[in-house]
């Protein structure tokens, strides 16, 4: 992976750039800037609280079937 590139650096690239790249480079900061904020932990956590909540019942029934797979006899 390359070294993180400094604000220093970028600034004096930006500063060779006519007003309409500096724009376009400025949008393109802003598109990468939402979707970073939009797989932030924010959004995650929103989706944790809506799944549903199992109860020991629900678990109990899952360990069941599990035991009754693992004592599945594969013909060969």
């Amino acid at each position: 992976m390359s070294e993180a590139i400094t604000v220093q650096q970028l600034t004096r690239k930006l500063a060779l750039l006519d007003a309409a790249q500096k724009r376009r480079v400025y949008e393109l900061i802003e598109v990468l800037s939402e979707r970073s904020r939009a797989a932030g932990s924010d959004s995650r956590k929103h989706l944790l609280l809506e799944l549903p909540v199992w109860n020991e019942d629900d678990v109990q029934r899952i360990r069941e079937v599990q035991q009754d797979i693992n004592g599945w006899q594969i013909p060969t």
